[in-house]
């Protein structure tokens, strides 16, 4: 008998082992036709727990030929452009600020590059000098000397956007004629100036418009005469893969947020914020808290805040294997048939950061889904549902991505297996082990 049993489990397994390595693993210019093959639109309808549901998203994948995986390092400006940047004039109330005026490609700008004897871990520190450079603010017209924080910047109405959902070739401000493709070019314009050795380049992610022409709505009073202006933050390409954020909360993957913010002392966002300590150094040595963000009112009046830009520090791997996409696609799919993913506003396939607690300057990027939606599990409903009462009767608006319960939530792009951070564990956050393509063929 218990040799019979022995021989079953045995079988068992190998079927269970069989099943796994079924797994269909295509290149990532096969998942790009498979999206294009689409129309580059997920559009399904589905019966939920909630009700009917309609997925009208788009599906973006990168148009290359190989996926490699890489370590990534933060960036730095030169030590020439620095020590030509502390010549001009010091401006700022506070000593330990590198805050300067000069001239750079025939203009002059004010330069803020950090604070010397800056925390690090909660940690006064003696760094000074170029060691102490880790940002990279540049404060052009208006925006000098601070005003893009003051009311003179204030323009109402407000509208939000994916990059998708705007033409980058018309203008949307009042009165102004700068356009998005516009804004971006002078902002390749300041990289190519202050990383002349490198080939940065950024596309938007989200873009708030302030005094916006893109809608009917209308109002009284000063913010609704001050010209209007751009808020972009924006992603790096990466040989043109987007790097779409890190592990970390507070660096924009945010699948846990309505746990971690609705619930503060709860066990979940305890062991989550313990969990983004002991993994989040490397990825915050390369991408930085606040994002890669700008704000632009015309050619002359904007102000770029690029803390952190990635370099490629190693290539492990040239090229891997990916799932398919309607794999990628099913597991989405049972969250949603589960109740819990609401609305999907993207699909997006890029770059996230992973680090292990002994790396403290540089991080892997690792091929990922990343699903933009709305994300409420019946636990959270009532939480929800009072939210959104709130929301209508003060009349907040919000963008999509600035909901409570706004998510992105990542899928393996090898397994197809959804990475649920709220779950809380360390082989969700470590960096994972990668399939290559000797191992499939």
């Amino acid at each position: 008998m218990k040799t019979r049993i022995t021989i079953l489990l045995a079988l068992l397994l190998a079927l269970v082992c069989a099943a796994a390595s079924a797994q269909e693993y295509v290149s990532i210019a096969e998942v790009f036709k498979q999206a294009q093959a689409m129309g580059g639109v997920w559009q399904e309808t589905f019966d939920t727990p909630n009700g009917k549901m309609t997925v009208d998203a788009p599906i973006i994948v990168p148009d290359v030929e190989t996926m490699p995986v890489m370590t990534m390092e933060g960036s730095k400006i030169s030590e020439d452009l620095y020590h030509h940047i502390i010549n001009g004039k010091k401006i700022g109330d506070k000593a330990d600020d590198i805050r300067y005026e000069a001239e750079l490609g025939g203009k002059s700008s004010e330069f803020f590059l950090g604070r010397e004897n800056d925390y690090v871990n909660q940690k006064k520190t003696n760094i000074v000098g170029y060691d102490a450079v880790d940002m990279l603010w540049i404060q052009h017209g208006m925006f000098r000397y601070g005003l893009w924080n003051s009311d003179v910047t204030e323009s109402e109405p407000t509208t939000y956007h994916f990059p998708w959902e705007i033409d980058p070739d018309q203008p949307s401000l009042r009165n102004s004629s700068l356009t998005l493709n516009e804004a971006m070019r002078l902002w390749k314009e300041e990289l190519d100036t202050c990383f002349p050795e490198d080939d940065f380049i950024l596309q938007p992610k989200t873009i708030a418009v302030y005094g916006s022409t893109l809608t009917d709505k209308t109002g009284k009073g000063k913010a609704y005469e001050n010209t209007g202006h751009y808020e972009i933050y924006a992603e790096q390409l990466i040989d043109g893969v987007p790097l779409l954020g890190g592990i970390m909360y507070d660096l924009g993957l945010s699948p846990y947020k309505s746990f971690s913010e609705t619930n503060p002392k709860t066990d979940i966002s305890r062991t989550v914020e313990k969990l983004n300590k002991k993994y989040g150094t490397g990825v915050a040595s390369v991408l930085s808290y606040s994002g890669i963000r700008a704000y632009f009112m015309d050619e002359e009046s904007y102000v770029t805040f690029t803390d952190t830009l990635a370099r490629v520090r190693t290539v492990e791997y040239d090229d891997i294997p990916l799932a398919s996409l309607d794999s990628v696609l099913e597991s989405i799919r049972k969250e949603i048939e589960a109740g819990n993913i609401r609305q999907v506003h993207s699909v997006r396939l890029g770059y996230v950061l992973y680090s292990n607690p002994d790396m403290t300057d540089h991080a892997w990027a690792i091929p990922r889904w990343v699903v933009s939606a709305l994300y409420v599990t019946q636990k959270n409903q009532k939480d929800y549902e009072r939210e959104q009462q709130l929301n209508a009767k003060h009349g907040y608006e919000y963008p999509l991505w600035g909901e409570l319960y706004s998510a992105e939530l990542l899928v393996d792009a090898q397994s197809s297996e959804m990475n649920l951070f709220y779950l809380g564990d360390d082989e969700v956050y470590s960096v994972p082990k990668i399939t290559t393509w000797d191992k499939v063929k």
